[in-house]
């Protein structure tokens, strides 16, 4: 197992592309390198920071929860099922619940 820490555009471009195949051929092929990506708060606050693209959320979710190695989460108690669809006001709201500043 690997673990990487991708950076915003990776996920963006992850809930962005509309191909699922190309889409299922990346996840396919993190899966199989074993990839456990890291999920930060200040990374999650960028990703759903707006509730304007909810169709791109739902993708975002539908495809990270499919890689095969659960995430190293830098904040307590993270799932991406919980802060689908939250925006920024709710992803603030669970970081007040672990007791961190936001960025």
């Amino acid at each position: 197992m690997v673990t990487v820490y991708f950076d915003s555009n990776f996920y963006v471009w992850l809930a962005r592309e509309l191909d699922d195949d190309i889409a299922d051929h990346c996840i396919a092929e993190l899966n199989a390198l074993q990839v456990r990506h890291v999920v930060s708060l200040p990374l999650v606050q960028e990703l759903f920071s707006s509730t304007a693209r909810p169709a791109a959320n739902r993708r975002l979710h539908s495809r990270v929860t499919r890689l095969a190695v659960p995430p190293l989460a830098l904040t307590a108690d993270f799932a991406w099922d919980a802060l689908l669809g939250l925006g920024l006001g709710g992803v603030k709201g669970c970081d007040g619940a672990h007791g961190s500043a936001a960025p």
